[in-house]
């Protein structure tokens, strides 16, 4: 092999073909891979699989790089070489893959298998020369509210918005001028945003800062919380760009920690392998790129005059979640809402995010049935291992005020305050290894860590909170004292009020009943007594439809005699099928299937007896008790003595 700037990197055994001395060599192939070397940062060598073939070999089938034959042993079947990554980019490396004929003796040595591999080095035109790292396009359009001019659509003016001073865009690449398809073009206008596109080309490989955004809040003005949004749009024309783009947030914040400035910064990874059109030149590429319509928008950015109601000592609770989840779940749906508590009881984490001393009280009710009780917080800390030592009874309990607390937020510890009160950790969120006075978001939570109990009977909870302006953390700050608490997060499940709190459910084990109908009873002497299945938890699912043991979880075995009444005869019209079962009551989140259905007579005289037969496979429990009738009168004949 003639190899300039590549080297043999490692050579790797694949676990299924481990072999034994004396015996056949089976497997699937061993490989080794080629990397290439040398070159410099401005042209560093870059290879592909085409580049390489086997000596005097054959490729079959045409443009596979799969090689049989020519300069190889001869216990070589063939050799393919493979790309791991973009061909020609700075990561990418070729797998050469040697199969070995099956059933090859393997000594009871080390054996040595030799294969000629040669490199031809690639020809492109001039203009597409890949014999370099290439680079990637990229495009996308900026929509950004106007802080310095009016926007002009259809003879409507929509002023900047007062209270941006200034919203600076830094890019290394080629920025457009504001609206430059004009304003009637702009699709935003209307909203006083201004329509940027940037674009160009990036290294391939590697993630990159392709532009930032630095919103400035004017004197007077801050930016509500949780600051600046900014919405993405990089799925489009059925191409899926998410996973390339990632934005940073860089918030400051005044002494009343409102946020006067707020930037972003915007990177870009290209796919690798490659999903966009690769096929021109640069510039080619990059108008191709851009007729993918990507985009980014903002929201929650409209400034806020700071007045004597808003100057900061108003604090928010702004999120509340159960195991990191909020919602409304259903009695009858057990994919609604956060994931239903397992019947035999569990541990859940309970957080509550807001502002630095914003005041709340935390409730958790319990109902079963008709009744409801409330938790009663136990006061041990679980970092005394007390856990379960909470209790749910008939009176009105909650955890008591509690404020939150960044106390030692510059070592980015938890803080276990407010002292004495249940089950309260205190987080910062900051950013670790960064003075205190670069913290981005100045949020703290405190989570509580509920021991919800066993139970027979379906219940559910309803988890929310209350806002308080009590000071009951310990704290000094007089102007922070008794702060006004508002709520942050809106819809089902923000538990923002006690009429909409977060409902999670506990569903008892079901059970499902099968047992024999008819809408002819006197036909037959008494139908026999139902079996039943409860030993599989709601919503519990089985991975295979129709292959399971009789007798194990998921299956029910059934056999029913049904007996002709007096000088009656019982007569199959046809055999039972799967459309003759008929859920009765319950059956929410059910998935059944019916299997081996059979009916047979003991004879045709009078008072016969006809058995029905089968197997119930359970694909899903449902979660509530299940009722399913076999509709005998559909496959079942009678006539008179």
């Amino acid at each position: 092999m003639a190899i300039n700037d590549y080297s043999f990197l490692s050579t790797t055994i694949s676990s299924s073909y481990a072999q034994t001395g004396g015996s056949s060599i089976t497997g699937t192939y061993f490989s080794f891979i080629i990397s290439p070397t040398g070159g410099d940062p401005a042209t560093p060598s870059v290879i592909a699989a085409d580049d390489f073939k086997i000596g005097n070999a054959a490729e079959n089938p045409i443009d596979s790089n799969i090689w049989w034959g020519g300069n190889v042993d001869s216990s070589v079947q063939k050799v393919e070489f493979v790309d791991t990554a973009v061909p020609y980019s700075i990561s990418n490396t070729v797998e050469t893959r040697i199969y070995i004929f099956s059933g090859t003796s393997m000594p009871n040595s080390d054996l040595t298998v030799l294969v000629d591999v040669d490199y031809t080095a690639p020809t492109f035109g001039d203009d597409d020369d890949r014999s370099a790292s290439i680079g990637r396009p990229f495009c996308i359009r900026l929509y950004t509210p106007s802080s310095y001019n009016t926007c002009v659509n259809d003879g409507t003016t929509h002023a900047r918005y007062v209270g941006i001073a200034s919203s600076a865009i830094n890019t290394a690449y080629t920025a457009s001028s504001v609206n430059p398809n004009g304003t009637g073009a702009n699709p935003n206008c209307s909203s006083g945003f201004h329509e940027y596109k940037i674009s160009g080309t990036v290294p391939e490989g590697q993630t990159t800062t392709i532009f930032g955004q630095s919103f400035v809040a004017t004197s007077g003005y801050y930016f509500p919380d949780p600051g600046i949004i900014a919405n993405l749009t990089v799925d489009t024309q059925g191409i899926d760009f998410g996973d390339a783009y990632t934005l940073t947030h860089i918030i400051t914040r005044d002494t009343d920690s409102q946020i006067t400035t707020y930037r972003f910064e915007v990177n870009y990874t290209p796919p690798d392998p490659a999903i966009e059109d690769l096929t021109g030149t640069d510039a080619e590429n990059i108008t191709k790129f851009c007729a993918l319509n990507h985009s980014m928008i903002y929201s929650n950015f409209t400034p806020v005059q700071i007045t004597s109601s808003n100057n900061g000592l108003q604090q928010l609770i702004s999120r509340i979640s159960v195991g990191g989840q909020v919602g409304v779940g259903s009695a009858t749906v057990a994919s609604t809402g956060p994931t239903p508590i397992n019947v035999d009881g569990e541990v859940r984490s309970v957080v509550v995010a807001g502002s630095d001393f914003a005041g709340y009280y935390l409730t958790i009710q319990k109902t079963t049935g008709g009744t409801t009780t409330t938790l009663a917080f136990a006061k041990p800390h679980p970092a005394n291992d007390l856990e379960s030592n909470n209790a749910f009874t008939a009176g009105s309990t909650n955890s008591g005020v509690v404020q939150l607390n960044l106390v030692n937020s510059e070592g980015s510890m938890p803080t276990f305050l407010p002292s004495g009160k249940p089950y309260a950790v205190d987080y910062p969120k900051s950013v670790r290894g960064k003075s205190k006075t670069s913290y981005n978001n100045p949020i703290s939570y405190h989570e509580y860590f509920v021991s919800f109990p066993a139970v027979t009977a379906t219940t559910f909870y309803n988890v929310f909170v209350t806002s308080s302006d009590a000071n009951e953390s310990g704290n000094t700050d007089e102007d922070k004292e008794n702060v006004t608490t508002s709520y942050g997060v809106s819809g089902a499940g923000s538990g923002r009020t006690s009429s909409n709190p977060i409902k999670i459910y506990q569903y008892a084990d079901p059970s499902i009943t099968i047992q024999p109908s008819t809408n002819v009873a006197t036909v037959y002497d008494s139908m026999p007594a139902a079996v039943s299945k409860t030993t599989i938890a709601a919503n519990t699912q089985f991975t295979t439809e129709s292959t399971g043991t009789v007798g194990s979880s998921g299956h029910v075995e059934f056999s029913f005699a049904v007996g002709a009444d007096g000088d009656r005869i019982i007569s199959i019209t046809r055999q039972p099928l799967a459309s003759d079962f008929s859920v009765t009551s319950g059956g929410n989140g059910l998935v059944i299937y019916y299997e081996s259905l059979a009916a047979t007579l003991n004879n045709s005289s009078a008072n016969n007896v006809c058995t029905i037969t089968g197997i119930a496979y359970i694909q899903q429990m449902p979660v509530d008790d299940t009722l399913i009738n076999i509709l005998t009168q559909n496959f079942l004949g009678n006539a008179s003595g």
